[in-house]
């Protein structure tokens, strides 16, 4: 027998929409865009989520249907990151829902996998655009700066996703999350030696002039890791230039 998802209207995840868009708004309205979701899936296929916006999610959530799409193409397999188009890559029933019951056009989502979990951030834009790829194109940056800013100043909004985790039945998981994990923290290779996925968030934070507090709080880890991490990038690379420094975080996405 099918085992319905438990989430009651006044869930604690639900309850933080508010917040979000008042977090997410001035950016989105200044993009042109009108839709933000992060949406963190564990590797047993659980999921917790931010969402500007929860009615398309609530809509399918008692179906038997996936909730999650993440789109894994075997040119993804080895990636910590990459990006997909709604309309290329989705199932057409949640996109046709998506622009004609909330003018959500041509969403775009960025997946960052990890050891533990991975992440889907998306955003839409409110009307039909006839080059999509071009528009989000010329924001890609802007919007995955505003991705990284969001998760330290809303690290209570983060504190509050990650503690209310809600299971899914096996047929609303996403059908690629027993394989969208690393079986150990990713590395990306440079010369003889490595950055880790970890190091390598916090470097991109830091060089966005966050404090050693402000990065420690988005990743639930200590200042003084934090601090440990940034030292051992520099000791690696024998970098130190921040310029130098942006071209490492360049070289591995």
């Amino acid at each position: 027998m099918y085992q319905m998802i438990k989430l009651e209207n006044n869930h604690t995840l639900l309850n933080l929409t508010p917040m979000v868009r008042e977090a997410s708004n001035a950016f989105l309205n200044s993009h042109g865009l009108n839709y933000f979701q992060y949406l963190r899936c564990y590797k047993d296929g659980s999921i917790s989520f931010l969402l500007s916006d929860p009615s398309l999610f609530l809509r399918f959530a008692h179906l038997e249907a996936p909730l999650v799409f993440s789109s894994l193409k075997e040119d993804h397999m080895h990636k910590q990151t990459y990006w997909f188009l709604w309309d290329e890559e989705l199932p057409r029933e949640p996109v046709k829902l998506a622009r004609e019951d909330h003018s959500w056009h041509h969403g775009l989502t960025l997946v960052k996998r990890y050891r533990d979990y991975y992440d889907m951030i998306a955003v839409a834009m409110p009307q039909d655009c006839p080059n999509p790829s071009s528009y989000y194109m010329n924001r890609m940056q802007a919007i995955e700066q505003f991705m990284t800013r969001f998760s330290v100043h809303a690290s209570d909004l983060f504190e509050s996703m990650t503690s209310n985790v809600i299971f899914l039945p096996e047929v609303n998981r996403d059908i690629n999350y027993k394989g969208m994990c690393f079986e150990k923290e990713h590395r990306y290779s440079f010369g003889n030696t490595y950055i880790t996925s970890q190091e390598l968030k916090c470097l991109t934070l830091k060089l966005q002039g966050c404090s050693y507090k402000e990065i420690a709080n988005a990743h639930q880890i200590s200042p003084r890791s934090v601090e440990t991490y940034l030292n051992r990038i520099k000791a690696r690379s024998g970098i130190n230039h921040k310029a130098k420094l942006q071209e490492l975080i360049l070289s591995c996405k």
